[in-house]
C-alpha cells in the first residue's frame, strides 16, 4: 500500500466516482491550506478547543480521501493536543506540514491536481 495515498479508500468514500473523488481532494488541498494554521505562532495563540476542532475535521477528511500519512500525522497531533495541551506543537506542526506537502506533490504529479 502507498503510505502517502490510498486510492481505494478515497474512491470507496466517493462511491466509486473518480471525478468526485478528485474534486474532493482538490477541495481538501485548498481547505487545508486555509484551515491549518501553518505557523507555530498562530497555533500557540489559538484557543485549544478551536485548534482541536480544526485538527479533528482535517484528520477525518484526510482519512476519507485516502491521505494516509497526513491523516496519521493529524491524528497524532490531535491526540497529543488533547492529552498534553500545546506543549508539543512544534513537532506536530512540522510533521503535518511535511505530510501535507508530500501528499500535495504526489497528487500533482500522479493526477495533475493543483490547488
Amino acid at each position: 500500500m502507498n503510505r502517502i495515498y490510498d486510492r481505494e479508500t478515497g474512491l470507496r468514500r466517493a462511491m466509486g466516482d473518480e471525478k468526485l473523488h478528485l474534486q474532493l481532494i482538490t477541495m481538501f488541498l485548498e481547505d487545508f491550506e486555509k484551515d491549518f494554521p501553518l505557523s507555530i505562532k498562530s497555533q500557540e495563540s489559538e484557543e485549544t478547543t478551536s485548534l482541536l476542532k480544526k485538527i479533528h475535521n482535517l484528520k477525518g477528511t484526510a482519512g476519507a480521501i485516502g491521505a494516509v500519512l497526513l491523516s496519521e500525522s493529524l491524528t497524532s497531533f490531535h491526540d497529543s493536543l488533547k492529552m498534553t495541551g500545546k506543549t508539543s506543537i512544534r513537532n506536530h506542526v512540522s510533521d503535518c506540514r511535511t505530510s501535507f506537502v508530500d501528499f500535495k506533490k504526489y497528487m500533482e504529479k500522479s493526477y495533475a491536481i493543483h490547488s
